[in-house]
């Protein structure tokens, strides 16, 4: 058996990226033969095929985790690949969110949600990456749901630290570091 992965965009220090890439690495190490697949993948980006390849690399005895966070018509396509099936999924911030910021992504968001609906006798397992996601699979309909953490790997940061860097923020003032797109519903206000 080997164990594959989709996401429709690949690209370095993004989250669902990271997570893709870690748990492959995962996988790997128990022995299994895995490779991460993508629509697009981003410069920097190693070692992922083109999700075309997919149609003649899975097998019947194949697992294919397939990770959602924002809808792709090519998701659709993978879920017909006769392999098992998992759905990991990593939230769509609510459209409303968008409303009047940005039509692009309020209208990419509400189109997921239809789309991640229309999923759910298509898995044999959906995995939240948080008990939260978890409950909103379960809302959705899909029969059988988990949560999978998401899988860290800090490797990248085993090297010296950039001594610059650090001589900048080696002072009296207080830092806040957020990491995150800069939308509303990501709360920084809170966390000032």
């Amino acid at each position: 058996m080997r164990v594959h992965q989709f996401h429709p965009v690949l690209a370095p220090g993004d989250a669902m990226s990271n997570h893709v890439f870690a748990l492959r690495k995962k996988i790997r190490h128990w022995g299994f033969e895995s490779f991460a697949y993508a629509v697009e993948t981003k410069p920097g980006v190693v070692d992922v095929r083109s999700y075309r390849r997919m149609f003649r690399d899975v097998h019947p005895g194949d697992l294919v985790i397939v990770h959602f966070s924002m809808g792709s018509e090519v998701i659709d396509q993978i879920l017909k690949i006769p392999a098992r099936r998992v759905l990991v999924y990593h939230n769509i911030t609510p459209p409303e969110y968008f409303v009047g910021v940005h039509r692009t992504l309020a209208r990419q968001c509400f189109r997921g949600r239809r789309e991640l609906r229309a999923y759910a006798d298509r898995c044999d397992l959906a995995l939240g990456d948080s008990e939260f996601n978890r409950q909103d699979l379960e809302a959705l309909g899909f029969p059988r749901t988990a949560v999978l953490p998401v899988v860290p790997d800090f490797s990248h940061l085993d090297r010296e630290p950039n001594w610059l860097v650090a001589q900048d923020f080696d002072d009296d003032w207080t830092n806040i570091l957020f990491v995150g797109r800069v939308i509303a519903n990501k709360k920084i206000e809170n966390l000032i």
